[in-house]
């Protein structure tokens, strides 16, 4: 007799799955509005406070702290997810990967082929290699989502185009999503892993403003339903609560100006100029 009823712990394993999407769906559906309830950050005692925002490589992007014009179509099309982008139902989600796709089965990768199956894994290894950068589509097969994007990011070095083959991956990644005609991405936090050790800060500021660049693009916002960026701890979700704020602000209502203050002379002339205006009542 097994020590272990296989029967029972399938069903349970499917049960844990089935919460996993129910769960994951109701909550990439919430916009960016509603996703950046947070504490000031104006101020270098609050936690969330980044000191100018800093990126530790020149990067050849427009200055980080650059002001973006709220945008509230594109809000609309961004959210940001906690939890295991493995139970993700949608059309599509990307993973980093090494140059080989790390066919031994660690980090993530590892936890693609595990959920995905073999064939997702089988894929990989047909094409043998994947560039800095570049990024290779397989299905999704036994994973919820319909394709995953394997992009390759690069280690982290103090070299000059660094950065621009991070931006790489998510251009790479935009690109295969028209091409394959995915309306829905979920983006993990590219090279940020053990294995490539990218500061948190400098690859966030990358993957938004990318983002924010491609969708304003003509005609680019109508190609996608939606973009979720998916962290996976608390530091992660701090550091991209803040920066969508920079890349995707929040439209703000203005507030009205405060009635000018008037002497008494100027208060009687308006006043009188008021009455003049009021029709004659009838006699």
């Amino acid at each position: 007799m097994p020590l272990i009823d296989l029967d029972a712990w399938t069903v349970y394993e499917q049960r844990l799955r089935i919460l996993d999407k129910f769960a994951s769906l109701r909550r990439t559906r919430l916009d960016v509005a509603q996703t950046m309830i947070i504490p000031d950050v104006s101020q270098p005692g609050s936690s969330f406070f980044f000191e100018k925002i800093p990126l530790s490589v020149s990067w050849q992007g427009e200055n980080p702290e650059e002001p973006f014009e709220p945008a509230p179509l594109l809000n609309e099309k961004v959210c940001l997810w906690t939890g295991d982008v493995t139970v993700l139902e949608c059309g599509a989600i990307a993973v980093p990967t090494m140059w080989n796709f790390e066919p031994e089965g660690a980090g993530l990768s590892g936890n693609v082929y595990l959920k995905g199956g073999l064939s997702v894994k089988r894929d990989c290894l047909e094409h043998g290699i994947v560039e800095c950068g570049q990024t290779v589509v397989t299905k999704g097969y036994d994973l919820p989502c319909q394709f995953v994007f394997h992009t390759a990011p690069p280690s982290f070095r103090r070299i000059q185009n660094q950065y621009d083959m991070l931006q790489s991956c998510y251009e790479t990644c935009f690109a295969v999503l028209v091409e394959q005609g995915v309306r829905t991405i979920a983006f993990t936090c590219l090279g940020t892993g053990s294995k490539f050790n990218q500061p948190k800060v400098d690859a966030a500021h990358i993957a938004l403003k990318t983002a924010r660049r491609w969708l304003e693009a003509p005609g680019h916002a109508e190609l996608v339903d939606r973009v979720a960026f998916v962290v996976k701890n608390a530091r992660q979700e701090e550091i991209y609560e803040q920066l969508l704020k920079v890349y995707f602000p929040v439209t703000t209502r203005a507030t009205p100006p405060a009635p000018a203050l008037l002497d008494d002379d100027s208060s009687q002339q308006v006043l009188e100029d008021l009455l003049s205006q009021l029709p004659t009542p009838p006699q």
